[in-house]
């Protein structure tokens, strides 16, 4: 009888150990995140009764991650739109002009709750930089800082790999294009920046962790 109850205590024991390792697991650990999504751009512009802003693109990117403490991480992502173009407004007419080139790199503190539930949150800021500011004419770089917010789901799965999807805020300052970088053929507009605007965008990926965990 005795062998009986010591084999079961040990079971017990044994049990209760993997639940506390399991707990002590941090909240994120080394991992990439390939993955593919949307980005949408606010009004940037304005000169008179037009509007200038960037279309909205396909994106992709990857996001890495790495813990700090039990429940926060630190997460780098960067991404390409290569769709997008200059997209102008009035109150007769919306245009489309020429193509532009658009990259975004940030970081951002990360954290969940709870270690191991599938949703996390997370803030901080990056730039984007676009071969072409979104009011057209005008041939210049433009980079423009920002500030992020977002939320993310990671699909439980055994292994490895799971599935991810983020979605993310970013409040933006717009570059203002310079008069001495017009290519147009009369004079260059009063153009008029926006002070901030609201920029988006989904991803969806797969996460590959570098060592077990959350």
């Amino acid at each position: 009888m005795r062998p009986i109850v010591l084999c079961l205590l040990l079971s017990v024991a044994a049990s209760s150990l993997q639940a506390q390792l399991r707990r002590s697991d941090p909240a994120f650990t080394p991992a990439l995140s390939p993955w593919v999504g949307v980005s949408s751009f606010g009004t940037r512009q304005a000169a008179g009764n037009t509007t200038a802003s960037y279309r909205g693109s396909f994106s992709l990117g990857a996001r890495g991650e790495l813990p700090l403490t039990q429940r926060v991480g630190l997460m780098a992502n960067v991404a390409l739109s290569p769709f997008s173009r200059q997209r102008t407004e009035n109150p007769v007419v919306t245009e489309m002009h020429e193509r532009v080139l658009i990259f975004r790199a940030d970081a951002a503190l990360a954290w969940r709750f709870i270690p191991r539930a599938p949703v996390f949150f997370f803030g901080g800021g990056g730039i984007l930089a676009a071969n072409k500011p979104a009011y057209p004419d005008f041939d210049e770089t433009v980079m423009e800082p920002r500030a992020l917010f977002g939320l993310g789901y990671d699909r439980p799965a055994a292994g490895r790999w799971n599935f991810r999807v983020a979605a993310t805020g970013f409040i933006t300052m717009p570059a203002e294009p310079s008069a001495a970088n017009w290519s147009g053929t009369s004079a260059p507009p009063s153009i008029t920046a926006k002070s901030t605007v609201f920029d988006w965008a989904v991803e969806l990926g797969a996460r590959y962790r570098l060592r077990g965990g959350s």
